[in-house]
């Protein structure tokens, strides 16, 4: 089997695509046989990225990184591995294919409460493990043999393949990293008044998670807490007065936000590769734009600056709408830095509300 299209030839076609791997795949697909269908089952793996940008340079690397990634990938119990089995029969590889599903308990648990209680190093209690079951709608205790809840534990549901609606009860403070990560069916959550943190990657990729209500108490959202989620619309509260690094990054249904003045910055590509991302209204109060913060935002087209953004930082809006206009006070830091950049800029009382 003989590839003509190098990756190399691909990027100087589409140079965008060099920063945006999601982009660069649908390209890749086209090139291959037809056979090799499938690239969103292995869009998933995580030599994914490490594939499209080295594996088309010639077969034998091709080759490599599929078996790397057929001999080492864990799928979900529901989620059909037809993808990189496609990709192994058209390179006619080596390799014996089995689905494993990821390791629950081989009974249901039948008891009365699932959620098993630990103390941390600091006396606060937290749920640290969700003995398994099928429960499609869970409300998550404050109180363990009464014992207070102060926050959810790592990984308490992580790749629950079955969890719907989560309530969690007034009372809990933290919700844990990993907490919800890679639910695929997890679309509706309830948070209490009391929550204050949810710690890092706690919803990343949980993509059937459209819509989410954040309580007025809510202080910090850490670092990929929602990194590819399916949230499409996003409002916080003005008692966030910290959101982490590439948080909301890869939202891809996420059309509108309302941010919090308090938070000061913008982390670097908090909102990265939100494609149906249109307007950004950035609140009065916001003193930095972090380095790729709405880069390859494509579809967005109006952002207003506030007089308090006194830093922007590298690409922040990179490989936005090419039509897109920036409104920020003139003749201020804003509005002089867009001019040289070569963006259509305008006055911040023309943002169109």
């Amino acid at each position: 089997m003989k590839y003509t299209y190098s990756l190399k030839m691909i990027l100087e076609k589409f140079p965008y695509m060099q920063e945006d791997p999601l982009e660069l795949s649908k390209v890749v697909k086209e090139l291959l046989p037809k056979e090799a269908e499938g690239i969103n089952a292995v869009r998933n793996s995580k030599y994914f990225e490490e594939l499209i940008k080295v594996s088309l340079l010639d077969e034998e690397s091709l080759k490599k990184y599929i078996t790397l990634m057929a001999n080492e990938m864990v799928i979900d119990h529901r989620v059909v591995l037809k993808g990189v089995k496609s990709w192994v029969k058209a390179l006619s590889l080596p390799v014996k294919l089995t689905t494993r599903k990821i390791e629950f308990r081989k009974e249901e648990y039948k008891g009365e409460n699932p959620f098993l209680c630990r103390k941390d190093d600091e006396g606060h209690y937290y749920l640290s493990e969700y003995q398994f079951r099928k429960d499609r709608k869970i409300v998550v205790p404050s109180f363990i043999k009464d014992n207070p809840v102060y926050s959810l534990g790592t990984d308490l549901f992580h790749k629950n393949g079955y969890v719907e609606e989560v309530k969690i009860n007034e009372g809990i403070r933290e919700v844990g990293e990993y907490c919800f990560s890679d639910c695929p069916f997890l679309r509706e959550i309830t948070f209490p008044l009391s929550l204050r943190k949810i710690d890092r990657y706690a919803f990343c990729r949980s993509f059937s998670l459209m819509e989410v209500n954040f309580p007025s108490n809510l202080e910090q959202i850490c670092s990929y807490g929602f990194f590819g989620a399916g949230i499409n619309r996003l409002v916080l509260p003005e008692s966030v007065i910290y959101v982490g690094v590439y948080c909301f990054a890869y939202c891809r249904y996420l059309e509108e936000i309302t941010l919090s003045s308090r938070m000061l910055v913008i982390p670097t590509q908090c909102f990265r590769s939100c494609y149906s991302l249109t307007k950004v209204d950035i609140p009065d109060g916001i003193e930095e734009i972090g380095e790729e913060a709405f880069f390859g935002c494509r579809k967005l087209k109006h952002v207003r600056i506030p007089p308090s953004v006194r830093v922007i930082l590298t690409f922040a809006f990179e490989l936005i709408d090419p039509e897109a206009i920036i409104y920020a006070e003139k003749d201020g830091v804003a509005y002089k830095y867009f001019k040289k950049m070569g963006f259509n800029v305008d006055d911040y009382e023309n943002y169109p509300s």
